[in-house]
């Protein structure tokens, strides 16, 4: 097996070349489980965490055994999925739209149970064109409401004789009024010469609602689309985070109207989440704030927001934490409370392990 050395690079004027690994602080031995993968994979320790001072962690490298450098580059932590895809048959109905109307031109009344499931479409007004037969439907209402996981994807089935090439547009709505392109172009096809096929069944989404419309981009005369069922793609589920903490005491000092508790993290940890831990029954409305430097200003990053406890332990009741939104490596934190006590509660920074992917050279 090869020796690789994944190092943390001291920040310094200058190096020598000619003795690489003496410009590094610390090193660690990689063995490489196979010689012939090509890229590897090396989770970022709380220790590397700890030894680099790069906010980007620049200052980590990976030496091969000739001495040299490799490409390597910080992946953010995947939360994985578990599982496959799975299916769920959708409800949906036809809309009056031909080939001289669009669909915002008409005027509906859709009836719906108390679950907000589609019960019937109607139109309304004085000569308003009747609902389209499902056979030569250009435009659908689809009923989502009863779907509660994540839609990815539409997959359509239509009579096997078709033969077409359309495009659609999706928009998806929760109260059938305020509509949001999902999906501004999407190619429904199936194309025969002799004894070859070509399909496209699928609509991929990057939004959802409680209900969908599929219309046409262009209103066509051509044949319509012989559309018989709609099934929803539900994404896999998605594996509990693996979070790490790092658990905080602070200094209480008096600031303009308030009491600021400051906290000082000894690494450059990606922080995504912060909770706090208070002294037995106790609530208070808080602010957090971070910097990386004595010199720096500081920055909001979460808050205001109000923390409470009741009880200790597992028979407690505790306040959710809280999530940043983004990924923050500053060294120092602090938290502002008009109403807090003197004592400094406990400030949990949560972050999840990043990897350092490096090619294979030399």
């Amino acid at each position: 097996m090869k020796r690789w050395w994944c190092l943390c690079l001291l920040v310094l004027p200058g190096w020598a070349a000619a003795d690489v690994l003496s410009d590094y602080a610390t090193r660690w031995p990689l063995t490489l489980a196979t010689d012939d993968a090509g890229a590897y994979r090396v989770e970022v320790s709380a220790e590397l965490y700890r030894a680099t001072q790069s906010p980007a962690l620049r200052d980590l490298d990976v030496i091969n055994a000739d001495g040299q450098a490799v490409p390597a580059t910080v992946f953010a932590a995947a939360q994985p999925e578990t599982g496959t895809a799975s299916y769920r048959e959708l409800r949906w109905f036809p809309l009056p739209v031909d080939a001289r109307q669009a669909v915002d031109d008409i005027a509906l009344e859709v009836r719906r149970n108390a679950d907000g499931s589609v019960v019937r479409i109607e139109t309304r007004g004085a000569g308003a064109s009747t609902v389209a037969g499902a056979a030569n439907a250009r435009a659908w209402l689809i009923d989502a409401s009863a779907v509660r996981e994540r839609i990815v994807a539409l997959e359509l089935e239509w009579r096997s004789d078709a033969s077409f090439d359309h495009r659609y547009r999706v928009e998806a709505s929760d109260d059938l009024r305020n509509w949001q392109v999902v999906q501004s172009h999407v190619q429904l096809v199936e194309l025969r010469n002799g004894g070859a096929k070509l399909e496209q069944r699928r609509i991929s989404l990057d939004g959802q609602g409680r209900y969908l419309r599929l219309s046409p981009v262009a209103v066509s005369s051509g044949e319509p689309l012989p559309l018989t069922r709609i099934h929803a793609v539900i994404a896999p589920r998605l594996k509990p985070v693996a979070w790490q903490w790092q658990a905080l005491q602070g200094q209480a000092v008096k600031e303009a109207n308030a009491t600021a508790h400051l906290y000082r993290l000894d690494g450059r940890f990606p922080v995504e989440q912060v909770d706090l831990l208070l002294d037995g029954n106790d609530a208070a409305e808080w602010i957090l704030y971070s910097r990386d430097a004595d010199d720096a200003s500081w920055q909001r990053r979460a808050g205001p927001w109000m923390a409470f406890q009741v009880g200790q332990g597992a028979d407690g009741n505790r306040s959710p934490s809280q999530m940043l939104g983004h990924v923050v490596r500053d060294r120092q934190w602090k938290l502002v409370s008009r109403s807090a006590s003197a004592a400094s509660p406990q400030l949990r920074l949560g972050y999840r392990n990043e990897s350092l992917v490096f090619l294979a050279q030399g």
